[in-house]
Parts: structure tokens; sequence; C-alpha cells
């Protein structure tokens, strides 16, 4: 059974690093436990903002508008860690300081459109939404992601659940967006 479409902003790691992820997670023998409830590697992503349910072609539009309007610059995340209760994640060293400045270059692009949610969203990969068993965090190999794009996707309403990229916008260089180097400080 399809599942309800939902639109959202989100960071999709490329097939290299989900490659290494994966790799992480058969090193450490979790593939097995994990069966058919770990999350399609092709699904895996950093979540921007919250869901927009059933999204109608006008808001699909507004969430467009939105996202050309996003000003932000592109950062690395770390992975070094899984670990977790019922949704196993890939945890992350370092990129905290790059994911909130996206986050909030997000949350003033949905402004502009007054669709603002001011949601949370720590730096993180789900592996399991629905694992056997809580995990105690297990370390990995260390794989590094450059997050350089922000990407407008539809997931659902299909059988596999399957994100669909709607638009696609570069993240600019960090020297390259005012007061982006300001972190690094």
């Amino acid at each position: 059974m399809a599942s309800v479409e939902r639109a959202l902003f989100v960071a999709m790691p490329g097939q290299q690093v989900r490659d290494k992820l994966l790799d992480a997670v058969r090193s450490k023998g979790l593939d097995h436990p994990l069966g058919s409830a770990m999350f399609d590697p092709l699904n895996w992503h950093q979540s921007l903002s919250d869901r927009h349910w059933s999204p109608s072609a006008e808001r699909i539009e507004q969430l467009k508008r939105a996202g050309s309007r996003i000003n932000g610059a592109a950062f690395t995340m770390r992975f070094d860690r899984i670990g977790g209760g019922d949704h196993w994640v890939f945890g992350v060293k370092g990129g905290r300081r790059g994911l909130k400045d996206l986050l909030d270059a997000v949350q003033r692009g949905l402004g502009t459109e007054g669709l603002a949610d001011n949601l949370s969203h720590s730096p993180h990969i789900t592996l399991s939404y629905n694992a056997p068993h809580p995990l105690q965090q297990v370390e990995i190999e260390p794989v590094e992601w450059l997050v350089d794009e922000l990407l407008l996707v539809i997931g659902g309403g299909s059988e596999p659940y399957r994100y669909r990229v709607v638009e696609r916008w570069p993240l600019q260089a960090a020297d390259q967006v005012p007061g982006a180097q300001l972190g690094l400080l």
C-alpha cells in the first residue's frame, strides 16, 4: 500500500557516500539483524524542513519559490557512529554549525512564503525507522559527506517508498556566503 505523499527539503548523499556508509553497516554486522527494516539507502537523507503532507500543486510552487531564495553554504558532515532505540541513525562529529546555518537559511526561505516551521533537526541520517532492538552506540570508520546541494523532494505515493526530486539548488562554497566563515573562528 502506497503511503501519503509528503514534500520536504533535504540533503541526500551521493552514491559514493552511501556505499561507504553501507560498508560501515556491513563491517559491524548490522545489516543482518536489520534485514528489511533498513531504510533503503537510496532514501538516506538529512531533513532540512518539516513535511508538507499531500502537497497541492500550489504548495509545491510555494516550496520551489522558497527554495530558490535559500542562500546556504556547503559544509561537511563526518559520520563516525551508529546507534539508537527503535530508530538507528548514523551519528556525526562535526558539521553541526554548517547544518544549523543551512537550517536557518531554509527557515528564512520558507518564511518568504509564509511556510516557516521552526522545527529543529539534529545532524544524522536514519538507517532504520523500525529497528529490531535498541543499539548501543557503535563506532564506525569515519565517512565524510560534503553537503553541497539542497533538494526539494516528494516522498511516498509509491511502493517501494522513494523520494522524487522536484528541484535542486547548489549550495555555495563557504567563502562565498557572507558570514559563513565566522563559525570557523
